[in-house]
């Protein structure tokens, strides 16, 4: 995809489809560029209806909110104390800019 597709921080995420798999493209509050599985860990809801806001991509349906390396960074109906957090994740891919295209790696770590 272009980069000019994801030009400005906290703008709306962009459905992206590659090798089969349905994925969202996002620029956080900071600048930085995730590529992350479509759908939340929760009820698999896609993410591409969730808003960008405060450093992450957060679900419309029950708001748990994912960075761009796909870890969970909210979840409002759970206390912190049992690390549920910490352990959520969806799956993502590293995306960078080169040449006004953005590029990503889907290969094994």
């Amino acid at each position: 995809m272009l980069a000019e597709e994801l030009a400005k921080p906290d703008g709306p995420p962009v459905r992206v489809r590659l090798l089969s798999e349905k994925l969202i493209a996002f620029r956080d509050t900071e600048g930085r560029l995730g590529l992350i599985d479509e759908f939340c860990a929760q009820r698999r809801v896609s993410l591409w209806f969730g808003r960008n806001e405060a450093c992450g991509l957060r679900c419309a349906y029950h708001g748990w909110k994912y960075d761009v390396t796909g870890q969970c960074t909210d979840l409002p109906s759970e206390p912190e104390s049992n690390g549920f957090r910490r352990e959520t994740r969806v799956k993502s891919y590293p995306l960078i800019r080169q040449g006004g295209v953005l590029w990503t790696y889907m290969g094994p770590p």
